[in-house]
């Protein structure tokens, strides 16, 4: 039987005081058509309730990775992203936004395809 390999895909996620938004943002990732990813949510010194809503999702989803750090600004949580990142393919959602369910499962085949 040939079993086929797709892709690990890293997603990045900086966050900064949006514990209004984030789990909506984190649920459209987690409903999409592709299941081979990892969600990397940077908590860049949130002052809010973002830090214990991406330790409840990191603790019920294995694919979703925490990190806290001291505010330094979204380039260094995007380094930090970066640092984490075991994808072949790095995305970025922010986590003030939603993505569609084929957000990966149509865009990885393109890639691939290259």
């Amino acid at each position: 039987m040939n079993e086929i390999s797709v892709p690990l895909v890293s997603i990045g996620m900086p966050c900064y005081n949006v514990s209004a938004c984030v789990e909506k943002a984190i649920r459209s990732i987690q409903g999409g058509g592709y299941s081979n990813w990892e969600l990397i949510c940077v908590d860049d010194g949130s002052t809010d309730l973002t830090s214990e809503i991406l330790k409840k999702y990191s603790a019920l989803d294995s694919r979703i990775k925490y990190f806290h750090q001291r505010n330094g600004g979204v380039a260094k949580a995007r380094n930090t992203c970066i640092e984490h990142a075991r994808g072949k393919y790095l995305a970025w959602v922010d986590p003030d936004d939603t993505v569609e369910p084929e957000f990966l499962s149509a865009t990885i085949p393109l890639m691939e395809s290259e």
